[in-house]
């Protein structure tokens, strides 16, 4: 299978979503698709050949020429797409029926150009890390990359804008007046909120952040994938920083924390390494994590063996790894 389509994913995925190997299941793929002919439509240029345009277009745009994948229509008030990896040649695009009834042609192909992406970039939920929080800050990450792939398979950042807004609103074209600037104006209207539930646990950046994220991106790519990865460390700089401020604080900073316990448990192990917490080892303790530290590895080690004390350390550094 020609790598030109994936070359151009790897070209502009989001620094923070992160590369994992593969181990998804062929065989799970096909049984969901399966599941979708007995309970959805399959996407035909003989049956519904505008979704089916869409598609194409998609997948021409993307340089995706030897493959043209199973999509299916399923009926739901949700409007809402997804994508099935298998192997290397095989995933399933499915697609609400209210999200199409929605979307222009063009609009579509930004959609099917996002769960695209996540074939090309390999989206896998059966790779993720094991700790709940970075697993969360991938999956957000994931988001960015997939719509820049969504934007270059519709060819336009206006396509892939009025796309984002029906898809947040629910609305279609006849009641919204797309006035673009002024919808990721929004954005810069966002207070920072350092204890915000719906970012803590949505799997999905917000709209507005999303769309401020692919403005900056549209300013950045013009299609040469030599300049774009010379200035791409400063286009993810800012897009972090809006992730920081607006929805991944809170779990940032629960990160810090969590790796600062983590290297002090790792420096724990070392000073007990030899069986004894010196005066010099205290020093350090209380040079590099303060007096609180310091008194919590000294309560550890009164009334107890040493040995008691590493087993304790080893606990706590396997809670962090």
């Amino acid at each position: 299978m020609d790598r030109s389509a994936f070359d151009l994913a790897e070209t502009v995925r989001y620094s923070g979503d992160l590369k994992y190997d593969s181990v998804a299941s062929s065989r799970g793929v096909e049984r969901l698709r399966n599941i979708f002919r007995h309970s959805g439509l399959l996407v035909s240029p003989q049956i519904t050949p505008g979704i089916y345009s869409a598609l194409s277009d998609a997948l021409q745009n993307l340089g995706i020429l030897e493959l043209t994948p199973d999509a299916f229509v399923y009926s739901s008030p949700e409007v809402n797409a997804s994508c099935f990896l298998g192997d290397e040649a095989d995933f399933i695009i499915s697609m609400s029926s209210s999200l199409v009834t929605l979307m222009k042609q063009d609009e579509l192909s930004f959609v099917i150009g996002h769960e695209l992406g996540h074939f090309l970039l390999n989206h896998s939920e059966e790779i993720l890390e094991k700790d709940e929080l970075r697993t969360l800050r991938v999956k957000r990450a994931r988001e960015i990359s997939a719509d820049r792939i969504g934007m270059i398979a519709c060819g336009s950042l206006e396509t892939a804008v009025r796309a984002m807004m029906k898809t947040v609103s629910g609305l279609p074209s006849e009641l919204i007046r797309f006035d673009i600037s002024y919808f990721a104006s929004q954005a810069a209207a966002l207070k920072e909120d350092k204890f915000n539930d719906y970012a803590a646990s949505a799997t999905h950046p917000s709209i507005l952040i999303r769309t401020r994220a692919l403005i900056n991106f549209a300013n950045y790519f013009n299609g040469d994938r030599f300049e774009f990865l010379a200035r791409k460390e400063q286009l993810d700089k800012m897009i972090e920083a809006d992730f920081r401020k607006h929805i991944d604080g809170c779990i940032v900073r629960a990160l810090e924390l969590q790796d600062r316990e983590n290297e002090f448990w790792r420096f724990a192990a070392a000073c007990l390494e030899n069986g004894k917490f010196s005066k010099g080892d205290q020093d350090k303790v209380k040079s590099e994590f303060g007096d609180g530290m310091l008194e919590k590895l000294l309560n550890l080690l009164r009334d107890r063996p040493v040995n008691e004390v590493r087993e304790i350390v080893s606990q706590n550094l396997h809670r962090f790894t």
